[in-house]
């Protein structure tokens, strides 16, 4: 229904919005996204724009790349808390070209959806070996009216204490698990309120684990360890593309860092999974009939 109310939508545009919110480009004020997990309470905020909408002028509605932005705020919010279970279920928000960077850990950058989301599957199998009941919660999601450039870790940390300290007193007390306390998000809403065309998004997110034993050999030696549970958090990074959708999704932060083992392993298999990718789309050389092709002479 989501996805069919977009599309009604979208034929309803004019480009002239764009070459507005170009104009206002040169702000720099954000706009905080409040968060919900419950899609059926908020469909996009659709719902509450149209009032809001029909009120304004043709030349005010929203264009088809703020459409887009919004459904994939809307679609992240759904899918990231659900990633290790699920996974990602809704690809259509990601560019054919998006790049995956990792410029402080790995140092990665590998291009193209595909691969994009078989690093995602990979990535979310090989933390489920690791880590036993994983949790992965959204603390906060910023639309941005530019493209941030790339700083060190310590640099993020430093520039957003007061975001976080916010980000703990808005959080307090609160628990995925119910939906009655989860506020309306009104993505659509935010993104035509941000001053300028909104280029990127800013994620903050929590994950907690708890380390899988060690196939039970614990309780087989009649040792009683206490299981740790590994907390980290992380800030990602989403560029749109001139079309609407994510054409860059960079790991900004990670706290506390992975470790050099773990590094190494996805790093190589990432690399790995690129060059195989690579061979696979590989075209084939076809010569044609009569160039080193045998050819069967069909029967009476």
């Amino acid at each position: 229904m989501l996805r069919t109310t977009l599309l009604k939508n979208i034929h309803l545009l004019t480009k002239s919005s764009i070459g507005t919110a170009t104009a206002t480009a040169t702000a720099t004020t954000t706009t905080t996204i409040t968060l919900c997990k419950y899609s059926q309470a908020r469909v996009l905020a659709i719902g509450g724009c149209q009032r809001q909408l029909s009120t304004q002028s043709k030349d005010t509605r929203p264009s088809e790349y703020e459409l887009r932005v919004g459904y994939a705020i809307a679609i992240l919010q759904d899918d990231l808390p659900n990633f290790f279970e699920n996974g990602l279920e809704n690809d259509t928000i990601y560019s054919n070209n998006i790049v995956l960077s990792d410029p402080h850990y790995t140092r990665l950058s590998i291009q193209g959806r595909t691969t994009y989301l078989h690093i995602a599957q990979a990535l979310r199998w090989s933390l489920r070996m690791y880590f036993d009941a994983i949790q992965f919660e959204i603390t906060r999601m910023r639309v941005l009216p530019d493209i941030p450039a790339d700083s060190s870790p310590d640099d993020t940390n430093n520039r957003d204490d007061q975001s976080q300290e916010e980000d703990s007193g808005e959080n307090q007390g609160w628990d995925p698990q119910n939906k009655d306390d989860m506020p309306d998000i009104h993505p659509l809403r935010d993104v035509l309120a941000t001053k300028g065309v909104v280029r990127s998004l800013e994620v903050r997110w929590r994950l907690q684990g708890t380390h899988r034993p060690s196939f039970g050999l614990n309780q087989l030696l009649g040792m009683n360890v206490d299981i740790p549970v590994r907390h980290v958090e992380g800030v990602f990074v989403y560029a749109f593309d001139s079309e609407g959708f994510i054409g860059e999704h960079r790991i900004q932060r990670i706290v506390p860092p992975p470790s050099r083992r773990v590094l190494w392993v996805h790093s190589w298999g990432a690399r790995l999974h690129a060059y195989l990718e690579a061979l696979r789309r590989r075209p084939e050389l076809n010569p044609g009939i009569g160039v080193g092709c045998r050819t069967t002479t069909p029967p009476p």
